[in-house]
């Protein structure tokens, strides 16, 4: 892919890439412009909790805090339960921004990380709770339920997409 300009798979080819990102974000607080970027941290729930390296601990706060605000944005996925609640300042960043995309999920515990209401879990207790595949929550200091679709194919235009979805769940898109 050619608009990819990093891959990591291991930690120790972890730091140079972070390096890279944090130093862009302290270009861009001195100048405005260039193309929009985003850091995207799969199973970030494990990382938090094994990353031993202080220093990239530091760069990947300074890039949740600062990047939004300079062209630079964060994606996580992972288990929001399994997220550490103290030692990691970077997710505590992530939680503070009240900003996000949660799908799949509606166990307290999920919902909490988001500061959505228990209510929302269905308040029942026991088995799995799961939303619908393509449900969620998209959250900007408060939340919203929402429903999320991906093309099958090259013949589904954008105003298909947005005609069937409202169509189908009477949703203003």
């Amino acid at each position: 892919m050619p608009h990819v300009r990093g891959h990591v798979s291991r930690e120790e080819q972890l730091a140079p890439v972070i390096q890279q990102l944090y130093d862009e974000v302290l270009k861009r607080g001195e100048i405005s412009g260039g193309p929009e970027l985003v850091l995207v941290i799969d199973d970030a729930d494990t990382l938090s909790k094994q990353l031993n390296d202080f220093n990239v601990k530091d760069q990947l706060g300074a890039i949740v805090r600062q990047g939004r605000d300079r062209g630079v944005h964060v994606i996580l996925s992972g288990v929001p339960a399994d997220f550490p609640t103290f030692g990691s300042d970077w997710v505590t960043d992530v939680k503070a921004s009240q900003s996000g995309m949660l799908f799949g999920t509606l166990d307290p515990n999920d919902l909490s990380f988001f500061r959505i209401p228990y209510s929302e879990s269905g308040g029942s207790s026991g088995g799995l709770k799961v939303l619908p595949p393509g449900q969620g929550y998209y959250v900007k200091r408060k939340y919203s339920r929402v429903k999320g679709a991906v093309p099958c194919d090259d013949s589904w235009k954008m105003t298909d997409w947005i005609s069937e979805i409202r169509d189908r769940w009477h949703v203003v898109v």
